[in-house]
């Protein structure tokens, strides 16, 4: 079948794990893969079991991203934490968080 992005490849059979925000959504699911552009299609039972893992993980329809300059306490950098941001993920003082580099990006968890 030709790729529906390219038009020029072909769809063929392929295994693919599903990792979106650091988040491995799906392992070696069967996909059909573009030999030339890499564009996967997914059939829309597969696209529906992908949404409820996001969903579940946290990382579907709640996207929110701030601008924060870095200010200084003493020597060390700090970002501060915006109010809203807090209540929703239950932040209050002295509660521990886990920081995680994903290339350039930081991603601040809070502990269950």
């Amino acid at each position: 079948m030709e790729c529906p992005k390219c038009k020029r490849g072909t769809l063929v059979k392929a295994h693919e794990d599903i990792v979106v925000e650091g988040i491995k959504l799906a392992e070696r699911l069967e996909v059909e893969k573009c030999n030339r552009c890499g564009e996967e299609v997914l059939t829309v039972g597969q696209a529906s079991k992908l949404r409820a893992a996001a969903e579940e993980a946290g990382i579907w329809g709640h996207e929110i991203r701030l601008r924060r300059k870095v200010s200084k306490i003493g020597k060390k950098s700090a970002l501060y934490i915006p109010v809203d941001v807090e209540r929703m993920l239950g932040l209050t003082h002295g509660r521990e968080v886990e920081i995680r580099i994903i290339g350039k990006r930081m991603v601040v968890e809070a502990e269950e």
